[in-house]
C-alpha cells in the first residue's frame, strides 16, 4: 500500500511556513514536526488504542479539527495534531488499516 499524507491547513497553523504531516503508511503512522529541525514519532498500528476526533463550531463548518492518537503502554496521546482538515477521513483511514490486522 501506498503512504498517505495529511498536512494540517496552512491558515490555521501558527506556523504557516511549517511543513507539519501525518503520513500513513501500511504498518504505521507517522507524525513529523518541525521547521528547521525536524521529529518524527512513529506509530504502529498494532499498538493504537484509540483515536480521537474534536471539532468545534467553526472547526466544524470550515472542515477542521484535531486528531489524537493514543497507544497501549503510554500515559497519554501520543500524537496530536491540530487543524487537521477533514479529521474524519483520516480517522477512518487509520480505523480501517488497524482492523486488517
Amino acid at each position: 500500500m501506498e503512504e498517505q499524507k495529511f498536512r494540517p491547513s496552512w491558515w490555521s497553523s501558527r506556523r504557516w511556513f511549517s511543513k507539519d504531516a501525518v503520513i500513513v503508511h501500511a504498518d504505521k503512522v507517522v507524525l513529523v514536526t518541525g521547521v528547521i529541525g525536524r521529529e518524527e514519532r512513529q506509530v504502529p498500528f498494532a499498538k493504537i488504542t484509540d483515536i480521537t476526533v474534536k471539532q468545534g463550531c467553526i472547526g466544524g463548518i470550515l472542515g477542521l479539527g484535531s486528531i489524537f492518537i493514543q497507544t497501549a503502554g503510554s500515559s497519554g496521546v501520543e500524537i496530536v495534531m491540530h487543524g487537521m482538515p477533514k479529521p474524519r477521513v483520516l480517522r477512518d483511514l487509520l480505523m480501517k488499516r488497524i482492523e486488517k490486522l
